[in-house]
Formats: structure tokens, C-alpha cells, sequence
């Protein structure tokens, strides 16, 4: 059941029929939906866990200066080198119950290298190729890894993702970057920030 609109209408479903609000599980297809092959139905997905969500700002400062007399330790190189190394960080091959129960019951739907992939990821210790391979794959990578890349702010926001308190020709001594990060254990979100230093 889906709340729409009046919170009255859950409140009248609780109080008059009860029965149709009680059950032993909830299948809530905003979070899958149901995979066909050829018009038949094959599986119906659900997310069954959630990563942790949290937002890193990297702030890089210096004296700043003009751009005439430049200074070797720019604000904005450093935050550009910091950025580079994020781009090619590679956090730990993680599975919970979730995740590899899900990969132990798509290896008998998908096939090829793919379902041997997720049977190879699955031993003790497992296959770092398969890693590899499946983590090509945006789906696979966030499922498998906890992720934490750079974002560029949206007007929507209203946050600039590098932004200067000086005008050109100076050179601006605070630049900042805002990096979303999503974890599947509330305990790495803490052991990340040594990780961005």
C-alpha cells in the first residue's frame, strides 16, 4: 500500500479494515519491478537492503594570491589531484547476507560468464578476476563495493561544488568539493575519512 496524497486514507484503511493492512511481508515494487524474458515474467526484484548515505566536503585552502605572482601550491590543483585520486580508489570487495543471497540466486538465472562470475565471487577467498569483471558493471560495482565518487552541484541544491570568494585575475585560496558516499555498513562510514586523506 502506497500513501497518496491524504494521510486520512491510511488512517480510515487502519481503523476499518485492519485485515487489509496486516500481513506477513510487503512486496514494494518502487525498489525492483518485474523482469521479463520474451513477454514472460522471469523474476520479480525488490531491494531487500539500503546502503548508508552521507556527503563528504573536501575543502583545500591556502594563502590564495594573483594571478601574476602564482603560487606553486594552488588551492584548486590540489583539490583537482585529491579528486584524481578519489577517481581510481577502489574501496574493499564487501558481500552482507543480502547481497550474496542475491548473487547465489542470480547465477542460476543469468548465464554465461556473468553467472560464473557471481558463482567465482562467492568462494572463500573469492575470484579478484570476477571482481573485476562484474564491478565494470554500475549495478554490480555499487552492489559489490561502497562507493564514494565527486558530484557536481545542481541548481537544485544550491551549493557550488568549487567556488571562489575572489574574482579573476586573483587566485582563490578556498576550494571545495562535496563527494556522496554509499555504504552497506554503518561502521565503514566511520573509517572513511582517513581513507579520503
Amino acid at each position: 500500500m502506497k500513501r497518496v496524497g491524504n494521510p486520512t486514507a491510511v488512517d480510515w484503511l487502519i481503523k476499518n479494515h485492519r485485515d487489509l493492512v496486516d500481513a506477513e511481508f510487503v512486496l514494494n515494487h518502487d525498489g525492483g519491478g518485474v523482469e521479463t524474458n520474451q513477454g514472460k515474467p522471469t523474476m520479480v526484484s525488490v531491494d531487500a537492503t539500503e546502503k548508508l548515505y552521507a556527503d563528504y566536503r573536501l575543502l583545500v585552502t591556502n594563502p590564495g594570491g594573483h594571478s601574476s605572482l602564482p603560487r606553486p601550491d594552488n588551492a584548486i590543483y590540489h583539490l583537482a589531484e585529491g579528486l584524481a585520486r578519489l577517481a581510481h580508489y577502489q574501496f574493499a570487495f564487501e558481500l552482507n547476507n543480502v547481497t550474496q543471497a542475491y548473487y547465489e540466486r542470480m547465477s542460476k538465472v543469468v548465464g554465461g560468464q556473468r553467472a560464473g562470475d557471481m558463482k567465482a565471487i562467492l568462494k572463500t577467498p573469492p575470484d579478484q578476476a570476477a571482481i573485476a569483471r562484474l564491478s565494470e558493471d554500475p549495478q554490480d560495482n555499487s552492489t559489490l563495493h561502497t562507493t564514494c565518487v565527486a558530484r557536481a552541484s545542481t541548481p537544485a541544491t544550491r551549493t557550488t561544488p568549487c567556488r571562489s570568494a575572489r574574482r579573476p585575475p586573483s587566485i582563490a585560496g578556498l576550494f571545495r568539493a562535496t563527494t556522496p558516499k554509499r555504504s552497506a555498513r554503518n561502521w565503514y562510514m566511520h573509517s572513511t575519512i582517513p581513507r579520503l586523506r
